[in-house]
């Protein structure tokens, strides 16, 4: 995990000894379900840990999503439980990953993790201009996943996920339902 840590105090991404231990568990867990079922080709924690993980927060270091983190923040500072911080956005991808491998499908793990990151930062434009956070998330989806170096497909998937996350489905798990 020092690659992680190295790469998130070099980006002055804020981290604890908690998220960094729930990182290495995560890691852990996949890449011992890789044994059994192909997750992913990278077999070396470190070289996962930079694939998977640092790819997936770096939407998180671009200055609009941490301008938007801020206003959540300032907007959620009073709030007892369930802030829309960046713990919550982990909590949301490790939630998607168990409910993925309890039903049995491959969903790529940076995809869970960019849906995450992204599904309320769309509450920032719901605090300041009453637009619904989920069609609020979708559009600030799509404009930076791709400064982030997702595919047009990958921030589909994204897109169209962060803005269903609201929704219920009766459909078989996919990123949308899982996000959900």
């Amino acid at each position: 995990m020092k690659q992680l840590i190295d790469y998130l105090e070099k980006n002055k991404i804020p981290y604890s000894d908690e998220t960094i231990r729930k990182f290495d568990a995560y890691r852990g867990g996949i890449l011992q379900w890789n044994e059994f079922v192909n997750l992913t080709a990278i077999r070396d924690p470190e070289e996962f840990t930079m694939k998977h993980f640092v790819d997936s927060v770096t939407c998180f270091n671009l200055p609009e999503y941490q301008e938007a983190q801020h206003i959540i923040d300032e907007h959620e500072r009073e709030r007892m439980f369930c802030r829309h911080d960046h713990q919550h956005s982990l909590d949301v991808a490790r939630l998607m990953y168990i409910f993925s491998k309890e039903s049995g499908v491959d969903i790529d793990v940076e995809l869970m993790y960019a849906a995450a990151l992204m599904h309320d930062i769309g509450r920032a434009l719901q605090y300041i201009d009453a637009v619904p956070h989920h069609a609020a998330g979708a559009e600030m989806s799509a404009q930076w996943l791709p400064k982030c170096g997702f595919t047009e497909e990958e921030t589909e998937a994204v897109v169209e996920a962060v803005q269903d996350h609201r929704q219920i489905y009766q459909e078989g798990p996919t990123l949308k339902t899982l996000l959900y």
